[in-house]
């Protein structure tokens, strides 16, 4: 049965998510696909912008998706109020590692940047916050997504050339993946 974009038939039932992030010469590029999944699989997005210069891509369950999110937007919201000025980027990566400690069913991608320092870490189902250099992956498509970026990544990309291998990485991960 399809209404409003929603396909609830058990064939479309499947778990799945890839993240990917690639540093370039002018920032960092988050992608990724936008199916969401549970219960019912719908469009949607993953991506949440956390602070002026942060974003966060997640998957997992939807609902600690957003709470993530939330949890960090506001985290951060109440650091700033306290100082009176915007995070550093590294500070908001401080408090990020703080809020993926706790016990939430997601993976997630953190890309931030200001003043030319560009910092992309990977936060793992339970907490576990692990850096990354030049590019990296999460979700159940990660592995096809990787091996796409590692055969056309090189030192020195441009934004636009990030963008088109993140769009390559996302469309074989979506095309070969089993849940993606």
């Amino acid at each position: 049965m399809k209404q409003n974009n929603i396909d609830d038939s058990e064939e479309n039932q499947k778990e799945s998510t890839t993240l990917v992030g690639i540093v370039a010469e002018g920032g960092i590029v988050i992608a990724t696909d936008k199916q969401i999944s549970g219960h019912v699989k719908q469009s949607g997005t993953k991506l949440f912008k956390i602070h002026p210069n942060c974003i966060i891509a997640t998957a997992g369950r939807l609902t600690d998706c957003q709470r993530t999110a939330n949890k960090l937007t506001k985290n951060i919201k109440k650091h700033e109020m306290k100082r009176g000025r915007h995070m550093s980027v590294q500070n908001v990566l401080d408090v990020s590692k703080n809020i993926a400690e706790e016990p939430l069913w997601t993976s997630s991608l953190l890309a931030a940047y200001d003043n030319n320092n560009k910092i992309m870490t990977q936060f793992g189902i339970l907490g576990s916050d692990i850096p990354t250099n030049n590019f990296d992956t999460a979700g159940s498509g990660h592995a096809l997504a990787k091996g796409t970026i590692e055969a056309q990544y090189e030192e020195g990309l441009s934004i636009d050339e990030a963008k088109e291998i993140a769009i390559n990485a996302l469309k074989t991960a979506n095309k070969h993946g089993v849940y993606t």
